[in-house]
């Protein structure tokens, strides 16, 4: 499996930590927020600045990969942010790309898409949100990733202290249906 998910939930809540097992564990860490609680810890991979609309931050977090989606300027800025934990835990290219050819990958593709779809779907009360859709992988033909017809904007590789390679994928704005996203590399 490449993806290894959590539950996704607002960061300023990330004292309580899900896992694939569902075995919860509470964490006690120390983390820097903004203003609003908004977490800033981790290291910050790709930026993408919207002016007054906010930003988007792709941050590694130890293995776990965090989208964090700003209103306004990051200092004062509102906003939430999505983990998958995990997420940094190497997987062989190869493995992976097995698993596109056999279309397993899909499927796990697909569950993760499901669950951001739901956590899109506690949005769509707020008249500011934006829908950026963000992940990371080892497997450099994530660059063929289309959601729902719609191909991955932007896809940025990183290189991280033991020499493996990744490959951040960023979707500006992809609002999911609840059900019936499709998932494909073309």
């Amino acid at each position: 499996m490449f993806y290894k998910l959590g539950w996704l939930k607002p960061e300023p809540y990330t004292t309580t930590t899900q896992t694939n097992d569902t075995v919860t564990a509470t964490t006690t860490h120390s983390e820097t927020k903004t203003k609003t609680g908004i977490s800033t810890d981790g290291e910050e991979l790709q930026t993408f600045s919207y002016g007054e609309l906010g930003s988007d931050a792709l941050v590694k977090k130890g293995k776990d990969f965090v989208l964090r989606v700003y209103y306004g300027p990051k200092e004062n800025a509102k906003g939430y942010g999505m983990t998958s934990h995990s997420a940094f835990n190497y997987v062989d290219p190869k493995e992976i790309a097995q698993k596109v050819e056999k279309g397993e990958s899909y499927r796990l593709l697909d569950h993760w898409v499901q669950s951001i779809s739901r956590y899109q779907k506690m949005l769509e009360k707020d008249p500011n949100a934006r829908y950026p859709v963000a992940g990371v992988i080892s497997y450099e033909g994530i660059k063929k990733l289309r959601i729902n017809g719609q191909a991955v904007d932007k896809v940025k590789e990183y290189v991280d202290a033991d020499g493996h390679t990744w490959y951040l994928w960023y979707f500006k704005d992809l609002k999911l249906k609840e059900d019936g996203n499709v998932v494909s590399f073309e």
